[in-house]
């Protein structure tokens, strides 16, 4: 894991396991609950509209990916589409961020596609509303997806 990733890695689990190496090999693992502001999903929405994005399959090349976001019965939807797998609808999405008060500071998305293996992806959120991450398959494998916000208000 990369120590860039580790606080953010943290709030996002909500609970930390602490292993100690004791003499013979043995281990001993401790789990440590975050405090609740840190973890808490929230209703918030992603803009709606047809966002860009790039896709890079693991050991793949890296190309254009569209993402058409809406609201569908008071749900959020996410239709991803390129010319490597067509149009897959994502499905267990997740809006997280870092406190209850709806802040953007420490948004997470995470959703599964799937296009023979299922890929579960989280995403953070960067500068302009963007976001970026892994998506990894059953195998352990990973690629990389961003999602870039439509343009205009």
């Amino acid at each position: 894991m990369s120590l860039t990733r580790w606080p953010q890695t943290r709030q996002l689990l909500g609970a930390v396991v602490i292993l100690a190496l004791l003499p013979a090999g043995s281990v001993i693992a401790q789990e440590m609950v975050l405090p609740e502001p840190l973890v808490q999903e929230h209703t918030l929405t992603l803009r709606e509209g047809t966002w860009g994005g790039t896709m890079t399959p693991p050991g793949g090349e890296t190309e254009e990916i569209t993402y058409a976001v809406k609201t569908v019965d008071g749900e959020l939807a996410i239709t991803l589409e390129s010319r490597l797998f067509g149009t897959v609808p994502a499905t267990e999405i997740r809006l997280w961020h870092r406190d209850g008060k709806g802040s953007s500071e420490m948004a997470i998305i995470q959703f599964s596609w799937t296009h023979g293996p299922t890929m579960d992806c989280t995403l953070w959120l960067h500068e302009a509303g963007s976001y970026e991450g892994e998506c990894k398959d059953p195998s352990g494998e990973s690629g990389y997806l961003t999602m870039v916000p439509p343009q205009g208000g």
